[in-house]
């Protein structure tokens, strides 16, 4: 797993539009609202405060996603969200899942971050 960063845009877009349109009620956005959106819309997620983090298989195909997000306020700098996870179907049932939260909490110690929150949707059963 590694950091996705503005090369990576175009495989990003993929399995995140992939992802919103599967899921859709595991995401705050919808499918709709960034299908049309320019490839600069997808840049600038990966270059805001939200780090995207991606898992690669073997054909360096990008097949999960995953996004820390820490928290702006200086008090609460020891806090983030995880959330913003997707495997792509091709590579469900391989502990791809599995590997992208831990290597995630992984990177939150090296950021000296000390609580995570997972956020899920209610209606996400698989996640729970």
């Amino acid at each position: 797993m590694r950091k996705l960063k503005k090369k990576d845009v175009h495989l990003f877009r993929q399995v995140r539009l992939e992802a919103l349109e599967e899921v859709p009620e595991a995401f705050a956005a919808s499918f709709e609202e960034e299908v049309n959106q320019p490839l600069a819309f997808f840049e600038s997620k990966l270059t805001e405060d939200t780090s995207y983090y991606g898992m690669f298989d073997h054909n360096r195909s990008l097949v999960g996603i995953i996004s820390l997000t820490r928290s702006k306020l200086l008090k609460m700098s020891h806090k983030a969200a995880i959330g913003s996870v997707y495997v792509a179907k091709e590579a469900r049932g391989k502990g791809v899942g599995k590997k992208l939260l831990l290597n995630i909490i992984g990177t939150a110690r090296e950021l000296m971050i000390e609580q995570l929150q997972l956020v899920v949707a209610s209606k996400n059963e698989r996640a729970k």
